[in-house]
């Protein structure tokens, strides 16, 4: 395989896009349609965690099976999220349009997701926003309960889709969970606060920080945070 340019691994909510409620809501209305159990996930922790750690904490603390569950919840969790996403007001985020569209055209980068979201609900969420087309691979909650091993597949699943061997890849997204398991792979993260996250926190793990995307210095920083790396 040819030497590659920078692989960039991309988180979806409060990175790239938000619709604040829609997932927990979508998960939420289907438990309560599949199982007759409400409100089933009042008392597990959305942030940070990716959809299969949630779901699979649901179905433990309600005595269900996943082995025997798990694909039906995440078909049917699937389609409501495509209509619950309707409901819920949502935007792309400051900058990430012009960012997107600069990236991709730019042989210098690959783009990739590392996302906590199930495969087909990442691309619902980007497809109603448009943004699908930018993303050809990626690494999913199906591929781990933790964010290191998903960032992981998103490098192994690109190195096999653009047939590249990557030796410079950079974290895109807004959570100090991001940013440990950027570490953990030995990854730099550039961290962006549009997301639920304070500067102060994220900069507990990574020294590259910015307000939003929406800065056309972005492209020289990332060239920068991969060289320095």
């Amino acid at each position: 395989m040819p030497t590659s340019p920078i692989l960039l691994l991309w988180d979806i909510d409060g990175t790239l896009l938000l619709v604040p409620g829609a997932g927990a809501s979508a998960m939420t209305q289907t438990f309560q349609r599949l199982f007759a159990i409400p409100n089933a996930f009042a008392h597990v922790e959305f942030a940070g965690g990716t959809d299969s750690y949630i779901v699979d904490s649901a179905f433990q603390q309600h005595h269900l099976d996943h082995q025997q569950y798990g694909m039906l919840f995440k078909t049917a969790y699937c389609r409501q999220l495509s209509r619950t996403l309707k409901e819920y007001p949502g935007h792309i985020l400051p900058g990430v349009s012009q960012l997107l569209q600069t990236l991709h055209k730019d042989p210098r980068f690959d783009l990739s997701l590392a996302t906590g979201n199930y495969h087909d609900a990442a691309y619902i969420k980007l497809a109603h926003f448009g943004l699908d087309h930018y993303f050809p691979t990626g690494g999913f909650a199906e591929d781990g309960y933790t964010r290191d091993a998903i960032m992981t597949a998103a490098r192994n699943n690109a190195e096999l889709y653009y047939q590249k061997h990557y030796t410079s890849c950079v974290v895109i997204a807004d959570t100090v969970q991001d940013g440990l398991a950027a570490k953990q792979c030995g990854y730099p993260l550039l961290a962006v606060t549009t997301g639920k996250q304070s500067i102060q926190d994220l900069q507990t793990v990574t020294p590259y920080v910015v307000p939003s995307l929406d800065d056309s210095s972005l492209v020289h920083l990332l060239l920068n945070i991969a060289l320095s790396h």
